[in-house]
């Protein structure tokens, strides 16, 4: 398997594996509730793949899964109470983490998150946050059992969910 970062020829492919996802998920409507143009919407990939954010994780030339990994706070990030003292700059973001239905169960969001958490630790980065709403539980157990840990909630608005609580976790990393 190798992680890439994403082209803008890529774009075609990455909305194919996250609209698969939308499409083929059971409870995608409970969980992340990602809909089709909304979340994760075309102009979001292409800004992440045009700021190197993006990357893809390939299989003999099959897109298995994807994520951005931002190398800054977002501004709603700003308000959270977090476990590491670290400037805006000092943290990464992970965003839209997804896994094809076909290869899921098999490790490979174990993968992504490692290569994120090596992302951030390549980049200096002190802690790696990310955010799920409260109604996936499945993704919360999931990042607590891979070393993150719960820092706060807050009500946000998204065009796929309106207003909602997130949920929001960070892992520490040692540098």
């Amino acid at each position: 398997m190798n992680l890439l970062k994403a082209r803008i020829d890529d774009l075609n492919a990455v909305m194919n594996l996250y609209n698969d996802i939308i499409d083929q998920t059971e409870n995608m409507d409970v969980y992340a509730r990602w809909k089709k143009g909304l979340h994760p919407a075309e102009k979001m990939i292409r800004d992440y793949i045009e700021m190197n954010a993006m990357y893809i994780l390939k299989e003999n030339d099959v897109l298995i899964g994807a994520m951005a990994v931002t190398l800054g706070n977002d501004t709603e990030y700003q308000s959270i109470t977090w476990k590491v003292s670290a400037k805006d700059n000092e943290a990464a973001v992970l965003h839209i983490l997804g896994v094809h239905p076909s290869y899921q169960k098999k490790g490979i969001g174990n993968r992504l998150i490692d290569e994120a958490v090596r992302i951030a630790k390549g980049n200096k980065k002190k802690a790696l946050r990310l955010n799920a709403l409260k109604s996936n539980i499945p993704a919360q157990k999931f990042y607590i059992k891979k070393g993150f840990v719960y820092c706060g909630t807050l009500n946000l608005y998204a065009k796929n969910t309106g207003w909602t609580d997130f949920l929001f976790y960070e892992y520490a990393l040692s540098i």
